[in-house]
């Protein structure tokens, strides 16, 4: 009986993690991903420079996720967003197993290492998405049952040297294989303080700590070399993909500009409240079995919320990390193995309410409507796009565009990203940078209500392009918007549509009535919503035509009768036709 509620426990926990991996694709990397592989499989090597951009083509590109994107390609060649979902969730899936499997090797039970792998899978649920890194977080976990298998087995060295293998190919899959080497030196460590530690608290150390330290080092040194030299025979920047993680959390700017950069602390509870769950969790099993505890044990814990309190973004690290630990120091503890039933169900629901399962692109992420604009009209770059929709835009129109800029960091100089900063955040310069660049098409969400906190309200780029001669407003929904050039390759749409409507503060830079014209045209050529029903109608209460504008805002109301913005546009309308 005991052996089948094992069995159980384990299956359910799989199946639970396999859940919280299902739900739309909503990571805007992914589009690049996409691009990228598309390029290894349209050149048959993997590009040395920044084929991805205009702007910036011949910058070397340590491109240390070729191979996973290259597979993220060919399945969502083969089934579209079906077949990237189906990749991530085996991948996410395999990782569990892998997890599961090393709390076993450390003496959990399996209810207990079931309870753990639910939880710390809900606190990382947030990073189950369709990128490279999940390569690397599953040879972690191979790594680390590896290791959890050396720490009880009579004949460590077979584990260990499987460990330092995997490290050495997972180096290949993506920069992130660097937390392999880096758990098997801290592991090398910890295992040679064992003795130290176990003397202290009066316990008997584990067997043969220090010669288990000695062959990790040797097996990191080990995995290091090979991989080296694996990386010469093909890659055109060897070794140096290691260092990009490394590069990237270092550096203040991103952490200041990007949301994933930021600690835990700085992101949405609502998101983050499983991950202090797992750390509180954590805590205070630590706490409690601290005089039984083995160094490498505490170690793993230690290094896996060290690591996610630097970048909430390693929330997934610390999944893989403290995991398997947890377990094993839980059941020493005897903890009640009906908390896994009472974990998966919580976390079930919990992130039915954030992501419910589904297949396919979110909206805001993957903007179908204006790209659809940019494909039907024929509207032609060179574009810059937020970086947030740059990865989308390059899955929908590479190799015929390419962009100013996208979030692959590694692939720009430093002061290029700030370049594309400063034209973000409209400072002075931004129209001379564009015209430098020779950017014709540009395409931007609205403006975030955090971005806005930052510029504390001054204007951005979208203001700017909004009240200048030169730009003209082709489509734009309620997620953002596309400007082109009046004097460009797009000319001929740029006559036929609006200027002088700032659609990301739904106002307007001159006298309503002069945009009519070109908001009717978009209204004929999509995308519709109800913000362009609420700009037009008061466009059309400015020029008198009380009968359109009404039926405009009726139709608003139709849609969405809750919408703040309604009521506005109303009053606006009223003042209008009462001139």
């Amino acid at each position: 009986m005991s052996e089948r509620r094992g069995t159980l426990a384990t299956l359910g926990a799989l199946a639970l993690v396999a859940v919280l991996a299902t739900n739309e694709s909503a990571d805007p990397d992914l589009g690049f991903h996409l691009a990228t592989g598309r390029a290894v499989l349209t050149t048959g090597a993997i590009p040395a420079t920044n084929v991805l951009t205009f702007a910036e083509p011949d910058h070397p590109w340590i491109n240390q996720q070729w191979l996973p994107a290259t597979a993220f390609t060919l399945a969502y060649d083969g089934a579209g967003f079906a077949g990237t979902l189906l990749l991530r969730i085996a991948l996410v899936v395999a990782t569990a197993a892998f997890v599961l499997a090393a709390a076993r090797r450390l003496g959990a039970s399996p209810e207990l290492a079931a309870a753990a792998c639910a939880l710390g899978a809900w606190a990382a649920a947030f990073r189950f998405v369709e990128r490279p890194l999940l390569a690397s977080n599953l040879a972690l976990a191979i790594v680390l049952w590896s290791c959890a298998g050396a720490l009880r087995s009579p004949r460590p060295l077979v584990h260990v040297a499987i460990a330092g293998l995997v490290a050495s190919i997972a180096v290949h899959l993506h920069a992130g294989a660097i937390f392999s080497l880096i758990a098997l030196l801290v592991l090398a460590i910890s295992l040679a303080l064992e003795p130290l530690a176990a003397r202290l608290v009066g316990r008997e150390p584990l067997p043969r700590a220090r010669e288990g330290a000695l062959a990790l080092v040797v097996a990191t040194l080990g995995a290091i070399a090979l991989a080296a030299i694996t990386l010469a025979l093909y890659h055109p920047h060897g070794l140096a993909v290691l260092g990009v993680p490394l590069q990237m959390a270092s550096d203040p700017y991103l952490g200041e500009h990007l949301i994933e950069f930021r600690p835990p602390w700085d992101q949405p509870l609502r998101v983050m409240w499983p991950y202090w769950a797992l750390v509180i969790t954590s805590v205070l099993v630590v706490i409690a079995a601290w005089r039984r505890a083995p160094l490498p044990l505490v170690a793993m814990i230690a290094l896996g919320l060290a690591i996610s309190m630097r970048h909430a973004r390693f929330a997934d690290l610390a999944w893989i990390f403290v995991a398997p630990s947890l377990a094993a120091l839980a059941s020493s503890l005897r903890v009640p193995s009906a908390l896994a039933v009472v974990i998966a169900i919580v976390a079930l629901v919990d992130r039915s309410a954030i992501a419910p399962p589904a297949i396919g692109p979110a909206a805001a992420v993957w903007p179908a409507p204006l790209f659809d604009a940019v494909e039907q009209q024929h509207i032609v770059g060179p574009a810059y796009v937020q970086d947030g929709w740059a990865g989308p835009f390059l899955a929908r129109f590479w190799p015929r565009e390419r962009v100013f800029f996208h979030p692959s960091f590694e692939a720009y100089s430093d002061s290029h990203f700030r370049l594309y900063q400063s034209i973000r955040y409209g400072e002075p310069g931004w129209d001379r940078a564009l015209d430098d660049a020779g950017v014709q098409l540009v395409v931007m969400k609205h403006t975030s209500p955090r971005e806005r906190a930052y510029q504390q309200g001054r204007p951005n780029l979208r203001q700017h392009l909004a009240a200048s001669d030169a730009w003209a407003l082709v489509a734009f929904d309620e997620l953002g918007m596309v400007f082109v050039r009046r004097d460009g390759p797009n000319a001929a749409i740029a006559a036929r549509s609006p200027s002088f409507v700032d659609v990301d503060r739904m106002a307007f830079t001159r006298r309503p009535r002069e945009s009519r014209a070109g908001l009717e045209q978009i209204a004929e050529r999509g995308p519709w919503s109800v913000r362009l029903a609420l700009l037009l109608a008061i466009a059309r209460a400015d020029a008198g035509d009380d009968e359109g504008a009404r039926a405009l805002l009726d139709s608003a109301a139709g849609t969405t009768p809750d919408d703040p913005r309604i009521a506005a546009a109303r009053r606006v309308i009223e003042a209008a036709l009462s001139r």
